[in-house]
């Protein structure tokens, strides 16, 4: 078991857009901060880490196909922890917003490649899922799903219609039954 911060993680605070890496031995993270956060608008966000002297290396965060910060830190993969898009495992580091078009590769990528990439998103976006796997990403996930748009949860309780929730995370399982809860039907 590593204690400590393993991995990368791209984040966004009030402002700008994030880069972290970390090395288990250190509870916490390398990281830079650049580019602006654009509310309501598409952004093209990569981060670079490359090699040094393992785990030292140098950082860098581009956003639109244009370096906006470069550091230095150390970094050591996570094998304990399953990729995560949108979130991380604790539940209070959730993105609040649109995801698409994920890719992670296993050498770094240059600032033309990157450039090209944001450059056949913006011009050319029937040919960028083209342009993506032309650089060999060893995960690229689309995430073109259309959106599922859950029906309303009714509220039943006197409150009414301004007490209505929504589904989020919806997953069935099998909830109480009469034997272990009073006041329940047997077959509930």
């Amino acid at each position: 078991f590593v204690t400590g911060r393993l991995g990368y993680l791209f984040y966004q605070n009030a402002a700008s857009w994030q880069f972290r890496v970390g090395v288990g031995s250190s509870t916490t993270a390398s990281l830079i901060n650049g580019g602006v956060v654009a509310p309501n608008e598409w952004q093209h966000v990569v981060g670079v880490f490359t090699p040094t002297a393992l785990p030292a290396g140098t950082m860098t965060l581009y956003v639109n196909g244009v370096q906006v910060a470069t550091g230095v830190g150390n970094y050591e993969p996570n094998t304990d922890a399953a990729f995560f898009v949108g979130s991380t495992a604790s539940p209070n580091r959730t993105f609040d917003g649109a995801v698409d078009e994920v890719a992670f590769y296993s050498t770094a990528l240059t600032a033309g490649q990157i450039a090209a990439h944001f450059a056949a998103r913006t011009d050319n976006p029937a040919g960028y899922a083209n342009q993506i796997q032309q650089d060999a990403p060893v995960g690229y996930w689309r995430l073109n799903e259309p959106v599922r748009v859950f029906p309303i949860a009714a509220n039943a309780g006197s409150l009414g219609t301004a007490a209505d929730g929504d589904y989020v995370g919806v997953t069935n399982v099998e909830g109480p039954s009469g034997g272990a809860y009073p006041g329940l039907e047997a077959n509930n």
